[in-house]
């Protein structure tokens, strides 16, 4: 059985150049200068990941920043609808209405609460691809070189 038949996993990060020159060395058995110009795709891929998460980041914050303004647009519409049916007189369809519409505040409640759920577990997800990123790119530059 050769060595390439049972490579050691590649470590979760490889935050320096020495730690890729070690694995590559476990791999391969080949030392790879430290001024190796193809050690520039490790540096390159760092670097090009790095805007990834930035991106990520940026646009999770936009989406965040959108949800909450537009539910709380929509909490204060349905509360400003709710106060102008309470202003007019109260005959008994006037308050159907105002118990659909309270039904309805109540629903708007629930689905921004499950929605503020669902922005953590795309948080999460968001986190399992950086690091899923991270692994294919470890995995890319060893193959690499």
């Amino acid at each position: 059985m050769s060595v390439l038949d049972t490579p050691p996993p590649p470590p979760l990060t490889m935050d320096s150049l020495e730690e890729l020159r070690t694995y590559l060395w476990k791999v391969h058995q080949v030392t790879v200068d430290q001024n190796d110009p193809i050690l520039m795709l490790h540096t390159i891929h760092k670097v090009a990941l790095g805007e990834y998460e930035r991106l990520l980041d940026s646009h999770k914050r936009q989406l965040s920043d959108h949800a909450q303004k537009t539910s709380a647009e929509l909490v204060d519409e349905v509360r400003l609808i709710i106060g102008d049916l309470q202003n007019e007189t109260l005959n008994d369809a006037v308050r159907e209405r105002l118990a659909t519409i309270k039904e309805a505040e109540k629903l708007s409640e629930q689905t921004l609460s499950r929605f503020r759920q669902n922005l953590k577990v795309q948080s999460l997800f968001t986190l399992l691809n950086v690091i899923a990123a991270l692994c294919t790119l470890g995995v890319l530059s060893a193959i690499a070189l």
